[in-house]
């Protein structure tokens, strides 16, 4: 039975209560045998502008991971140029957390998404070697996404290295991902940015027709020839939908059951990214509804559905970011 708009105060507290639950669960010691929880990067997506700071962006989850506060974040100096955040867990039945910081001072992150992942790649080794891991689990917004595709599939661009665009950076992947999550990643690319060449090549790599994302998502590689995605890493997709206009239409409610449906159908945008562009095909695809393209990285209830799937806990396909949106399959 739906919730209908009168009820959607009540409907807030059952939502809270249940994210609250789900933090919970999560959040206790689901093993402790270190091999099975990796520590976590956080890659974030395209900044247009410059003077972020990644820690913030990742706050929630961040927090949520580590069971520590991000004020409490370390910084890690890697070169002259590069550093990287890291957040301590704060008891065994947390993870490590590092938070990358894959752009370069005073500018936004518009230059080769192929050059950020060798900043990644740096970041990845740094943290295997200094804590003696073998793997570390990646969950990346948006562009971040991509810059971990590029690091993970570095093979693909091999028959154009040198050639005009693609740049031989000297990176290889040296199978140290166990799991990548990626929210709200444009892997198939937005439709917009094929008029955006003006905002440098990390724009134009993610045109749905650029040379970048073909390579990306070929089906030839040698592991599979079936799969564009490398077989030895287990990938998680997030897509949102977002229903911001359902408040200013006529039925609130009815522009609201209308995104749900939509939603259910992978047929939706968060605002800035199709959800059939953040699928994947043979993974774990997950809807997230009611929900636009920057509180991906940061909703309580998304935050805590990627600390489950990390766990490996069960994750529904759809996940409902109000009570309210549950609506029974008939009226959909």
């Amino acid at each position: 039975m739906a919730f209908n708009c009168g009820r959607r105060h009540a409907a807030g507290l059952i939502i809270i209560s249940a994210v609250i639950s789900l933090f919970c669960v999560v959040g206790a010691p689901v093993c402790t045998s270190e091999a099975m929880q990796p520590p976590v990067l956080l890659i974030h997506g395209y900044q247009p502008v410059p003077g972020y700071t990644p820690k913030q962006l990742w706050q929630t989850l961040a927090e949520s991971l580590s069971g520590d506060t991000v004020d409490n974040t370390q910084k890690i100096p890697l070169e002259d140029d590069h550093s990287l955040f890291y957040l301590p867990a704060a008891d065994s039945g947390y993870r490590d957390v590092f938070i990358s910081d894959y752009g370069w001072d005073y500018e936004p992150t518009a230059r080769d998404i192929r050059l950020y992942s060798v900043r990644v790649a740096d970041e990845i080794a740094w943290i295997t070697d200094a804590l003696k891991r073998e793997h570390v689990d990646v969950v990346a917004h948006s562009m971040g996404g991509l810059i971990a595709r590029a690091y993970i599939e570095a093979d693909d661009f091999l028959p154009v290295l040198g050639e005009d665009g693609f740049t031989d950076y000297g990176v290889f992947y040296r199978e140290d991902v166990r799991v990548l999550v990626t929210l709200a990643t444009p892997h198939q690319g937005i439709g917009y940015a094929a008029y955006g060449d003006w905002l440098g090549p990390a724009v134009r790599q993610m045109s749905p027709d650029s040379e970048f994302l073909r390579l990306l998502n070929s089906k030839d590689r040698t592991n599979d020839k079936n799969s564009s995605l490398h077989a030895g890493v287990i990938y998680v997709t997030f897509a949102g939908q977002s229903c911001l206009g359902c408040r200013i239409r006529g039925s609130e409610e009815a522009c609201l059951h209308d995104c749900v449906a939509e939603a259910r159908r992978w047929a939706g945008s968060d605002g800035v990214v199709p959800m059939a562009s953040a699928r994947l095909t043979g993974v774990d695809n997950h809807a997230c509804v009611s929900i636009e393209h920057t509180g991906m990285r940061a909703h309580p209830a998304i935050c805590a559905a990627v600390v489950a799937t990390l766990n490996g806990r069960y994750v529904p396909e759809f996940i409902y970011t109000s009570a309210d949106l549950r609506y029974d399959e008939a009226q959909l």
